[in-house]
C-alpha cells in the first residue's frame, strides 16, 4: 500500500497579514487626498476612494471578501453622512 503525500501551505506571517490590512486603506485614503478634478463632487470623489479601497481589499484579501464588502459599505456612511436624509 502507498501512502499520498498532502502538501500543506505554511500559515501566512504576521507581517505580510498585516501589510495586507494597511494597504486598502493606504490607497483610500491616497485618492481621497488627491484634490477633486474640477466639476467633480467632493462626496462623489471621497466616494471613488471607498470604491477602489474596497476593490483593492477584495484582491489583496486581508479577509473574505464578503467582509471586504461590508466594511466599505460602513465606509460610505462614514463618508457621506449628509446624502442619507
Amino acid at each position: 500500500m502507498t501512502t499520498a503525500k498532502v502538501a500543506v501551505a505554511d500559515p501566512p506571517k504576521k507581517e505580510s497579514n498585516i501589510l495586507l490590512f494597511v494597504i486598502p486603506i493606504v490607497v483610500g485614503l491616497v485618492i481621497a487626498l488627491i484634490p477633486e478634478p474640477a466639476g467633480v463632487d467632493p462626496a462623489a470623489w471621497n466616494l471613488l476612494a471607498v470604491f477602489v479601497a474596497t476593490i483593492v481589499g477584495i484582491i489583496a484579501k486581508p479577509l473574505p471578501m464578503g467582509a471586504v464588502a461590508i466594511i466599505g459599505i460602513l465606509m460610505c456612511s462614514f463618508v457621506l453622512p449628509g446624502t442619507n436624509k
